[in-house]
């Protein structure tokens, strides 16, 4: 229901921005995601967040596998749950805030590419996180050229082809939690 009205009211957002005209070109840009205008000195100033960040997610390696068994076999270990989990939305914060300020919001490519990364190394984050992070690069790129080819003289919203991916992950992903809890 969630994802539901969240996509109902980013419709009405768009409608009300489009009716703007080119007032509001940077915010549309901005909602439906575009690496259009973006240079080397954008990529740079992004690189040392992510390189913060991932100083931060290496260190969390250990204490997030433990969290993933339990905040008993956390505790058990050495770990304190609630400094995990502090530290890990810390760190999440350093990743999304300056890569949505880069590119804008684009939908549903977390969700996909720690889906896949998840099937394709597993469960530990040693290898989980930067096989999320480097699929999430790949995705985006091949997305932007899609965006820019698909409607020769027009670039889509980086947003509407990643959701065309990230859609049907999200129904897989929510069709198999409701398959595990109903056997």
């Amino acid at each position: 229901i969630g994802v539901g009205l969240s996509y109902l009211w980013s419709v009405l957002v768009l409608a009300l921005l489009t009716s703007a005209g080119f007032l509001a070109a940077p915010s549309l840009a901005f909602l439906g995601g575009s690496l259009a205008g973006r240079g080397w000195s954008d990529a740079w100033a992004l690189a040392v967040y992510l390189g913060l960040a991932a100083v931060a997610l290496a260190l969390l390696v250990k204490p997030l596998d433990a969290l993933a068994l339990g905040d008993e076999v956390a505790r058990s270990l050495g770990f304190s749950p609630t400094l995990a989990r502090a530290a890990a939305v810390a760190a999440a914060a350093l990743l999304v805030g300056p890569s949505t300020w880069a590119v804008g919001t684009v939908p549903l490519l977390g969700l996909a590419c720690a889906q896949a990364a998840r099937r394709m190394w597993g469960h530990g984050h040693a290898a989980l996180t930067p096989g999320a992070a480097a699929l999430g690069a790949i995705l985006m790129l091949a997305a932007d050229a899609v965006a820019r080819s698909l409607l020769p003289g027009t670039e889509l919203p980086l947003g509407t082809v990643t959701a065309l991916v990230g859609l049907p992950v999200l129904v897989s992903v929510a069709w198999g939690a409701a398959w595990r809890r109903a056997y």
